[in-house]
């Protein structure tokens, strides 16, 4: 009597198998999930920039001269709710003509700054 070995894989085999599988897929998930993550955060810094980029280019080109002081003020970019802080400071030089504005930019409800910005304006 010939005996034949049958070819296949045992219940281990595939449980062992599928649980390989299952660890692939969750890292492979992950990873996707932390990089759109990452884009959100690029694209929102990206945004808060051009905001901050705005302001400073709207103050040279109407020539606002404002005495030192603090504004505030809310604005919407690319769809995005951002919160802006700008701080006017007279400068050791010329402090009559020429005055800096340092510009910071938040997300809307949010205390962290996105984007730093500093210029100068003349009179």
């Amino acid at each position: 009597m010939t005996r034949t070995r049958a070819f296949g894989l045992s219940l281990v085999e595939c449980l062992v198998a599928l649980a390989i599988l299952a660890i692939g897929i969750t890292a492979a998930y992950r990873s996707i999930a932390v990089a759109g993550g990452q884009s959100t955060e690029l694209r929102d810094r990206l945004l808060a920039e051009w905001v901050a980029q705005d302001l400073l280019a709207e103050h040279r080109a109407l020539g606002h001269w404002r005495d030192p002081a603090v504004n505030e003020g809310e604005v919407e970019q690319g769809g995005v709710r951002f919160r802006y802080r700008e701080e006017f400071r007279t400068t050791a030089y010329a402090p009559n003509n020429l005055r800096q504005v340092d510009i910071r930019v938040f997300r809307a409800g949010e205390d962290h700054a996105l984007a730093r910005m500093t210029g100068m304006i003349t009179r």
